[in-house]
């Protein structure tokens, strides 16, 4: 039992450590977004064009298809052949399929160019080149699986790093090109985006046939690979739609509230999402073969440890980052973007959405850990059922709140959609004693957020002798201090309360 927490931990630490180098290298990129492009209207289109790829890639390749063609492919590793025909099958009408999504897109994108006008015109023409980036992307995701499965975590968490830094190359190149703003420098950032997908798919598809996978053409849609997936993938792919539909959604709104929407939501998305993907998603991804594996052995106690390690690790995590995100919000948000073409309009829209994404922290890092309790039990079903639900109050809270809050609507939505989402998943888990685990972890939440709050408050009040005017330098080494020193303290009066958490982690075994 020891040695199989350890596994969960390692893989865990192990995603989180590529995560963070790809997250660090997405800061980046924003950062260099904000300087040349802030929240005007052309950056704000590219990123509603990149909505529609990416909204493919994670229905495709880290949604729905993953869900549903990792844990079957988890029982058949046994046999490195039919471990091997079974990849090539579901790889092989992955690119069918999403070679024909993207020829029609692409066509259905074009003729909207040639009849619409302004923000549209350009939003459609720049979705035209960038949906072939879902081809790539979608391979990559469930190359990335595969490797996942074969205990290499590192390796597909790094890989996404390809993406960020194309386009931080794009930024810097397209003004040198042309030297002033327009879609020109634009174009420059889509060429980017289709080169980095390319490069991470030759490279992922090198790692996995040095794991011993040989693929091979086969476009099979009468195999029983196929049709096993397919069961699982026709309500995951609909329940991935309506969760990715309520992204596309608030994009799509904040295009009709004002032109600095669509980018302020998105700098403010960005920071708050940068403990998600390096925490949540790095539990989430390294459970889910070891769950697979857990319920496929019916080990009902394993399946139910590893849950319980990594839903008390993620807030351990998150806890700490949404607090101290909130206290020191609009310092973050001038260190890290507050130059060029990100002014104080530019800051005072970001940081209006990024106080209501904030409090949304643990419950989106929570849902990456426990939908793989589902996945993991072939239950596609019971997500789809959560997602409309979820979709359809976030659109309506959305709408209704954008008289009193604006933009930052749409961030509280996401907010409260999210925490319904953990609840109800929680609530209709296939795993009865789900709810039990969560009873067990009361203890050790109250002391987490207890040492939370009150490390951060102690350091919020001591008397710091700041400028009144200092420098982003300045203004960073203090930022820095305050939040080396709240988490620090948090540490102490953590441990001194007993907590283990810390201790677990490098340890690498199940405290309870």
């Amino acid at each position: 039992m020891g040695s199989k927490k350890e596994n969960v931990s390692s893989s865990a630490i192990k995603t989180a450590i590529g995560n963070f180098i790809s997250r660090l290298s997405g800061l980046l990129r924003d950062i260099l977004f904000a300087q040349y492009f802030g929240t005007g209207a052309n950056i704000s289109a590219f990123l509603t064009a990149l909505t529609f790829p990416n909204l493919s890639r994670r229905i495709f390749g880290e949604g729905a298809l993953t869900a549903s063609f990792i844990p079957l492919l988890s029982d058949k590793l046994d046999d490195q052949k039919e471990a091997n025909n079974f990849a090539s099958n579901i790889l092989s009408i992955t690119l069918l399929v999403t070679t024909a999504l993207t020829l029609l897109a692409i066509a259905i994108a074009a003729g909207i160019t040639f009849v619409s006008q302004g923000n549209l015109k350009e939003i459609s023409y720049l979705t035209a080149f960038l949906m072939p980036y879902m081809i790539f992307i979608c391979l990559s995701a469930l190359i990335s699986g595969v490797l996942n499965l074969k205990k290499s975590f590192t390796l597909p968490a790094i890989s996404s790093v390809f993406f960020n830094l194309f386009l931080i190359a794009g930024c810097i190149i397209a003004p040198l090109i042309y030297k002033e703003e327009n879609s020109n420098q634009i174009f420059i950032l889509v060429i980017a985006v289709l080169l980095s997908g390319i490069t991470q798919l030759t490279f992922l598809a090198t790692a996995l046939k040095k794991n011993d996978f040989k693929l091979r053409w086969s476009p099979n849609f009468k195999s029983p690979a196929w049709l096993s997936v397919k069961k699982l993938f026709i309500p995951a792919i609909i329940g991935a739609s309506v969760t990715q539909l309520s992204v596309l959604s608030d994009r799509v709104i904040a295009n009709f509230i004002n032109d600095y929407a669509v980018s302020a939501l998105y700098y403010a998305e960005r920071l708050t999402y940068f403990p998600v993907g390096i925490f949540g998603v790095a539990l989430g991804v390294a459970c889910l073969p070891f769950m697979s594996r857990a319920i496929s052995e019916n080990d009902e106690v394993e399946l139910m440890n590893s849950f319980k390690f990594a839903i008390r690790q993620t807030l351990f995590l998150t806890l700490p980052c949404s607090l101290l995100f909130y206290l020191y919000h609009l310092d973050i948000l001038k260190v890290i973007f507050m130059r060029g073409e990100f002014n104080a309009e530019s800051l005072k829209q970001s940081s209006l959405a990024l106080v209501y994404y904030l409090p949304g922290i643990p419950a989106f890092a929570a849902t990456k850990v426990i939908l793989p309790l589902y996945y993991a039990s072939k239950d596609t079903r019971t997500p789809l059922k959560v997602a409309i639900i979820c979709l359809t109050l976030n659109v309506i809270l959305g709408v209704s709140l954008i008289p009193f809050l604006g933009h930052a609507s749409l961030a509280l939505a996401t907010t409260l959609a999210s925490y319904m989402n953990c609840i109800l998943l929680v609530k209709l888990s296939p795993q009865r004693n789900i709810k039990d685990q969560f009873l067990k972890i009361i203890i050790p939440l109250s002391r987490i957020f207890f040492s939370c709050l009150t490390s951060c408050i102690i350091v919020y009040c001591l008397p710091w002798s700041e400028q009144n005017n200092p420098s982003l330098f300045m203004l960073g080494m203090f930022l820095a201090l305050k939040v080396i020193l709240s988490y620090l303290l948090f540490l102490c009066i953590h441990g001194l309360l007993g907590g283990k958490e810390l201790l677990e982690i490098f340890k690498r075994q199940n405290l309870t």
